[in-house]
């Protein structure tokens, strides 16, 4: 805890990519480890949830349509 109000604010941001990833690929372990099915659901959540992420956290500069 203390570690995190000394750091600047990017380790918070690495420190909670890597809790994202860690549940997300210990998620994918239990499930495949148990049913030895591979789950397309859980890459596909993952999958629109980085699309919708990156679409709320662009600049909205980037959003309006390229000139033609």
């Amino acid at each position: 805890m203390a570690l995190t109000f000394l750091s600047p604010g990017s380790f918070d941001r690495t420190v909670t990519d890597w809790l994202i990833k860690l549940i997300v690929v210990v998620g994918l372990f239990i499930f495949i480890g148990n049913t030895g099915v591979i789950s397309f659901g859980h890459m596909s959540f993952m999958a629109i949830g980085a699309y919708v992420s990156a679409w709320l956290t662009i600049a909205p500069m980037m959003k309006e349509d390229a000139p033609a």
